[in-house]
């Protein structure tokens, strides 16, 4: 089920019923949100038969699609939202436990290494990385583990930016938790559940 607080529409959609969802702003789309922060084709959620899975794409959006996360493994490319900064991590090097950060509206760029424990983010000068706009004193934590770099939940989820601005993302595969909701954000402003 898809619901959206925004405009209090809801929507399902399974093999058989829906599967396929296009999210825009307009009513060319089956969920369209009436929203300046929406693209007129801003996301596509589909079901995928042959993959047995959900699948999230954005369509080169403006404002971006975001996902709701407590840990994720870390890509080269990957961006992540702490408060309202958005950093992309790349330069991913395995062997050597190191990994680069960067603003993606900024000129800051920042190297990091896991050689030493774990990196912890948060508003806490403690922190081995601070986020001013952070409202947690430890929002994450970054890991090295299993040969793998982890962004992990120390007080607070963080938002993974499905692609880039203003270019097609790739299909991402969603992962439904058991326990709690899934959450998307379309642009800053809706949130849609799963």
């Amino acid at each position: 089920e898809l619901y959206c607080p925004f405009n209090q529409r809801r929507m399902y959609v399974s093999s058989s019923h829906e599967p396929e969802i296009l999210v825009c702003r307009t009513n060319k789309g089956n969920f369209s949100i009436d929203s300046i922060k929406i693209s007129s084709r801003h996301a596509i959620l589909k079901w995928d038969n042959t993959k047995k899975g959900f699948f999230l794409q954005d369509l080169g959006s403006t404002n971006g699609t975001f996902l709701q996360t407590d840990n994720v493994e870390l890509k080269d490319g990957i961006v992540v939202t702490f408060g309202l900064t958005c950093y992309q991590f790349y330069n991913i090097n395995l062997t050597g436990k190191y990994l680069s950060m960067r603003e993606i509206d900024g000129p800051l760029s920042f190297p990091m290494s896991c050689h030493h424990g774990e990196v912890t983010f948060g508003k806490n000068s403690k922190c081995n990385f601070t986020i001013p706009d952070s409202a947690f004193m430890e929002h994450a934590v970054l890991t090295f583990t299993n040969g793998k770099f982890f962004l992990r939940k120390k007080e607070a989820n963080f938002w993974i930016r499905v692609g880039l601005p203003s270019k097609p993302s790739e299909e991402v595969k969603l992962e439904i938790p058991d326990t709690s909701p899934l959450t998307i954000k379309f642009g800053d402003l809706s949130l849609i559940h799963i």
